[in-house]
């Protein structure tokens, strides 16, 4: 009875294959996913409709921190307005304005700038020490998978405070005993009055790490691009923000 039911709809679904052009399917192969146009024009969704060259997919006003099938609109790039009307990015930093947040591919948390608070840890959010337990460094990584132009998600959390490693963590994409980058922040203030920050990633996908001292809220942002080899981060230079 089951297989009298079950056959039809594997027919369709056959049939719906057959229909689509192979031309459309995205892969990792066969190149980036469908555009979605110019100025204007709907992108990222479920579909992971792409912006024509010139034009960056505005998410600021639809997206919520982590989401994975918001719709933006097609904007054209090119030089922000001079208007100071600070907002919150879902990194932890701080944008004089929603243009230039929109163009750094960020994803707008909240208007107004981000508070200076300390790190408060959690599943996609590291905070690592200067001094033990002030948890002053605030670290998130945003990740796509690149293939269909989705929208970016945040890594999850391994903590090693239980080690009690206080000044470095990993994260995770997919399973949690396989996590895909260790980050670590060094105090060199004797040596090159600099904090230091170091990654190591073990993956092909699109990801941008934030690393922001709360104490002098500044932030240092790092990134690799789809199917690029992931090349070690040995920033000595990252935070002259010393003691």
């Amino acid at each position: 009875m089951l297989k009298r039911h079950l056959r039809p709809l594997m027919l369709a679904a056959a049939a719906i294959v057959l229909l689509v052009p192979r031309s459309s399917w995205a892969s990792e192969e066969e190149g980036p996913a469908p555009q979605a146009g110019g100025e204007g024009a709907l992108c990222g969704g479920l579909l992971g409709l792409r912006c024509d060259s010139g034009f960056y997919c505005d998410y600021s006003n639809s997206l919520l921190c982590g989401a994975t099938d918001a719709t933006g609109v097609c904007r054209a790039a090119g030089p922000c307005p001079a208007v100071v009307d600070p907002v919150c990015a879902c990194s932890g930093r701080t944008y004089p304005n929603l243009c230039e947040l929109a163009q750094a591919g960020e994803f707008k948390a909240h208007d107004g700038p981000c508070a200076r608070n300390p790190c408060v840890p959690s599943a996609t959010r590291l905070c690592l020490d200067n001094r033990d337990g002030d948890d002053r460094f605030d670290v998130t990584l945003i990740w796509s998978n690149g293939l269909f132009g989705a929208p970016a998600v945040f890594a999850r959390t391994i903590s090693l405070d239980s080690l009690r490693v206080h000044r470095s963590g990993l994260f995770w994409f997919f399973s949690m005993d396989n996590p895909e980058m260790l980050v670590r922040v060094l105090n060199a203030c004797a040596i090159n009055n600099r904090y230091w920050v170091f990654a190591s990633a073990a993956t092909h996908f699109e990801y941008v790490l934030n690393v922001v001292d709360t104490q002098a809220n500044r932030t240092q942002t790092y990134s690799k691009p789809f199917g690029k080899t992931p090349v070690p981060i040995m920033d000595t230079d990252a935070f002259a923000t010393c003691p």
